[in-house]
């Protein structure tokens, strides 16, 4: 979580997705940081477990879930997005073209929700993505969700001018 001019809000470090067309609109129609990778669910008896891979073959991430009880809210009450979209200058010592933050709202329909006990894991290291570095201390919560979200227009709630 962040805060803007007294407002808290939820700032996203990073989003791996799968299709270029995602991740194109939402870094620079929106400035959130996106990154192509390969991104895989499965279920197997009791558990519904995820891997992120980048690139194929090198396992960032990988958590398991066992859902257990029907979530009460499918989604998170969490603050509004916020996202930084930067467009540096093209000349030496330039000021950017572009420094916005930008306030976004979902829309998420929710199919499916549930809560139980989990676990995640950032597994090799990697100095593009050096996810590994941060250290899971405890699980507060696992969850899986299967959901629909559509990203609305944003607002620039700040900008460098």
């Amino acid at each position: 979580l962040v805060e803007h001019k007294g407002r808290p809000m939820s700032y996203i470090m990073h989003i791996a997705v799968t299709t270029e067309p995602p991740m194109l609109a939402g870094r620079e129609i929106w400035g959130f940081p996106k990154k192509l990778a390969q991104i895989e669910f499965k279920s197997e008896r009791d558990m519904v477990y995820g891997t992120l891979e980048r690139p194929a073959g090198v396992r960032l991430a990988s958590a398991i879930v066992r859902p257990e009880r029907p979530a009460t809210n499918g989604h998170s009450s969490a603050p509004p997005a916020v996202s930084f979209r930067l467009i540096p200058s093209a000349e030496e010592n330039g000021r950017p073209v572009c420094a916005d933050i930008i306030e976004t709202h979902t829309e998420v329909k929710v199919h499916e929700a549930w809560t139980g006990t989990g676990s995640i894991a950032f597994t090799e290291g990697s100095r593009l993505d050096p996810w590994n570095r941060l250290p899971v201390k405890r699980v507060i919560q696992a969850s899986y969700v299967l959901s629909e979200m559509t990203l609305g227009f944003g607002k620039v709630i700040d900008r460098l001018e």
